[in-house]
């Protein structure tokens, strides 16, 4: 069992998964004899499994991880064209844009990545964002 994270070289974690796996009487047959491995660098050690995940990828064409969490969500601040038939909108009241004369809904967040949902490194996200840049004087 390889544990490569901070939490990793905690003691009290170490003692209790191999009290819990190491132990040669485990009840399940498969993971019995389990041996814990920390990682010497665990803040090398995500990045060192993505870039052996991409060689890997490169020659055979199969990735080791075929998708990924995130631990924290990435978006844009933005605002979106005000829709009172959208549930986020309720309750905020619009403000209309000087450049195009269109209601928005200010602050709010274009996702494009969301914490703990899967992602599948092989497929991308498009996503189109307008910028209105207004008169320059």
């Amino acid at each position: 069992m390889a544990n490569p994270s901070h939490l990793g070289h905690n003691t009290y974690v170490q003692q209790r998964l191999k009290a819990r796996y190491c132990d040669p009487e485990y009840p399940l047959l498969i993971a019995r004899g389990v041996q814990l491995q920390v990682a010497p660098e665990p803040q090398l050690a995500v990045c060192k499994g993505m870039v052996i995940n991409r060689v890997q990828k490169l020659r055979s064409e199969s990735p080791v991880l075929s998708s990924r969490c995130c631990r924290a969500s990435y978006g844009l601040l933005c605002k979106d064209i005000y829709n009172e038939r959208n549930p986020l909108h309720k309750g905020i009241a619009p403000e209309k844009d000087s450049i195009d004369g269109k209601s928005y809904v200010k602050d709010t967040v274009s996702w494009f990545l969301k914490k703990v949902l899967p992602l599948n490194p092989a497929f991308g996200k498009a996503s189109v964002l307008i910028i209105l840049v207004g008169p320059t004087n």
